[in-house]
């Protein structure tokens, strides 16, 4: 289906989504914080399709991972994972496509990555810039 990479700092939790969305049919990239989540996506700009995104990481940090995309003009759908509820509001000024709490429900996943993957396929269908 799609290519989808993982941002988390804690291994168990990348390997339960990444567990979920293999059984979901994706393919999974992880990236343990922020910064290597930036160096795949500067390396392989157009490969994700979607990013889960922890907020709360050493080295960078997930709001700091959003303001440094904030300057590039297209990059995937970015679905925040995290057990720190309050911290949801803090990413409200960014682009971001959907959330979830940890701990969270398979099917909950697995739709939200679905959905937020097919919105992006079907805007570009419309907007081919959009990718």
């Amino acid at each position: 289906m799609a290519h989808v990479l993982i941002v988390d700092d804690e291994l168990m939790i990348r390997f339960l989504v990444r567990s979920v969305l293999e059984s979901a049919g994706h393919q999974v990239s992880e990236a343990r914080d922020g910064q290597a989540a930036l160096d795949l996506i500067e390396f392989y700009p157009d490969f994700y399709q979607a990013i889960i995104l922890d907020l709360l990481m050493p080295r960078l940090s997930g709001l700091e991972f959003l303001a440094t995309l904030a300057n590039l003009t297209a990059y995937p759908p970015i679905i925040i994972l995290t057990a720190h509820r309050a911290w949801i509001q803090k990413t409200l000024a960014y682009k971001v496509s959907g959330y979830l709490t940890k701990p969270f429900r398979t099917r909950d996943l697995i739709d939200t990555v679905n959905t937020q993957i097919n919105i992006r396929a079907a805007a570009s269908l419309f907007y081919p810039h959009t990718k």
